[in-house]
């Protein structure tokens, strides 16, 4: 009888601990993330690709903060493998206010790694991440329901063609401030930009003297012709 009953009591201890954990997953807040607004694909999509001319192109992101998400200092958003910019990149709305943009090669945030090129959320170690980065005080969407528009960021680049890609965040759950971290699906350019001219190696340097100054003795011999 008294195993009987420790079998009992320890059954309702794993019972009472799986409700527990259960109510736990129920509660907390999986769509507490920084977000593209509309979803790619939806509306006009998200980015919106625009020619500017003479072979350039914005690329308008929409983002947003997601039901029940804060964003503190030293939290980010980037848009991963985008490949790099020219010029530069414009926010507006609440992005224009305590954001700043910079790149890198290994924004790893979210669960993106740069070792498995076939595996979930995979980050080129080649290719550029555009990153905006807060410094300032806590942005909340307190709805427990509602996406929270938090503005645009414009990049200009050369690519017009979209290719899927990722974004990737590291945010906060509200109210209690416990971190979080989301990559999904999104486009970025097909290429990155195209390199500038490569530097000529220095084996090649003296010859470029040698042309250099028969450049210069022909140019003298002409002007004197000339005169």
């Amino acid at each position: 009888m008294f195993a009987s009953s420790r079998k009992s009591l320890l059954s309702c201890a794993l019972l009472g601990a799986a409700v527990v954990g259960a109510m736990a997953m129920g509660t907390s807040k999986v769509d507490a993330q920084i977000i593209l607004t509309p979803p790619v694909g939806v509306a006009n999509g998200n980015p919106v690709i625009t020619s500017l001319g003479g072979g350039d192109y914005s690329w308008t992101y929409s983002i947003s903060l997601g039901a029940d998400t804060s964003v503190a200092t030293g939290d980010s958003f980037a848009i991963v493998d985008f490949g790099g910019f020219i010029g530069t990149p414009t926010l507006a709305g609440s992005l224009a206010s305590g954001f700043t943009v910079s790149q890198t090669y290994a924004y790893l945030a979210g669960g993106l790694q740069d070792t498995n090129p076939a595996g979930y959320g995979y980050n080129d170690p080649t290719v550029a991440d555009v990153v905006l980065t807060y410094s300032g005080t806590t942005i909340s969407n307190t709805s427990g329901s509602a996406i929270s528009p938090l503005g645009t960021l414009v990049l200009t680049t050369t690519a017009s063609i979209p290719k899927s890609g990722w974004i990737s965040s590291a945010s906060e759950y509200y109210p209690s401030g416990d971190a979080e971290q989301f990559s999904a699906t999104a486009d970025v350019p097909d290429a990155p930009l195209a390199a500038g001219p490569l530097p000529l190696p220095a084996m090649l340097w003296p010859g470029l003297g040698t042309l250099a100054a028969i450049a210069i003795s022909g140019a003298m011999k002409m002007r004197k012709r000339i005169v």
